[in-house]
Order: C-alpha cells, then structure tokens, then sequence
C-alpha cells in the first residue's frame, strides 16, 4: 500500500525521488531520518510525522500545518532550542513501534499546499543545524523501507 500511494501521489513521490526515507502507517506519514541538534550539541537523528490527507489512492492537501516530531527537542548549533515553531509536548503511540512526544507548528499564510512543501520546510528547519555543524549530515539518505508481512499484517521496516 505504502509504495503505490507514493507512486500515485506525486508530492510524496518527488520526496522519495530526492532520498528521503518515508513510510505510511495509521494514516500517517512517517519521515524518518531527520537530523537535528540537541540541548548537548551532538546530532541526533528523529522521525517526523504527519497525518495523511487522502482521495483515494492519492494525497490531497494537508489538513494540518502541525507536524509530530520522534525524538529531543531540536536545538540550533549552540544548543539552544528551536522556540519558534513549539507547538506542544503529547505522546502519541502508532503500530509500527514509533512514539511522537513534540509537536511543532509553523504555518504559512495559505497552509500547506502539499506534503512535498510541508516535509521540506520542516526538514529544513529541523535539520539545518546539524547540517551547519557537520557537513556530511543530510534528511535524505536515500535509504528505502521495504514492506514485509508480519504475523499476517503488512509492516514496514527501515533498511
């Protein structure tokens, strides 16, 4: 299922393009490896996630502009959190094992007009400070999840 909706949507399509790791899973998509920075300075690495607006087999505008991040709080390169787009501190637990604590809110005038849009600014928000501390650090590293059956259940697992 994961696979053909990112074939069929081209938002998410044009992120798997340029390497970043993604998965859908209870109507959500998951963004993983994400750099960031956190209080201590050290690059860490966090999953993002957002719910998942579709018609169909294909994605439409995302409801939301928030988005649900798995990990510390992400911090600039002197490890100073990140305040402008702290929205709010709530667990949410999903199937495949991930657990979201923070979630952060940074809303352009006329929303989000895809997923394409909202996971890179996000991602370039989150991740460019680690990014400035180590040049090599990159969102997409163009590693894919495979979907395997587990127990009768179709599942997804990072490479």
């Amino acid at each position: 299922m994961s696979q053909l909706l990112i074939n069929h949507s081209q938002d998410l399509k044009r992120l798997r393009d340029e390497g970043y790791q993604l998965e859908v899973c209870d109507g959500h998509l998951f963004v993983h490896h994400i750099p960031y920075v956190n209080i201590h300075k050290e690059v860490k690495f966090g999953v993002m996630v957002s719910t998942l607006n579709l018609s169909g087999t294909k994605t439409v505008k995302p409801e939301t502009h928030v988005i649900m991040f798995n990990g510390e709080q992400p911090c600039d390169k002197n490890g100073v959190i990140i305040n402008g787009i702290q929205h709010s501190s709530v667990s949410k637990r999903f199937s495949n094992g991930i657990i979201t604590s923070l979630s952060f809110s940074n809303k352009p005038p006329q929303g989000y007009l895809n997923y394409y849009e909202k996971v890179k600014t996000y991602a370039t928000i989150i991740s460019s400070p680690a990014k400035a501390l180590d040049e090599n650090i990159t969102e997409t590293p163009f590693n894919p999840i495979i979907e395997w059956i587990f127990r009768g259940k179709f599942t997804t697992i990072p490479l």
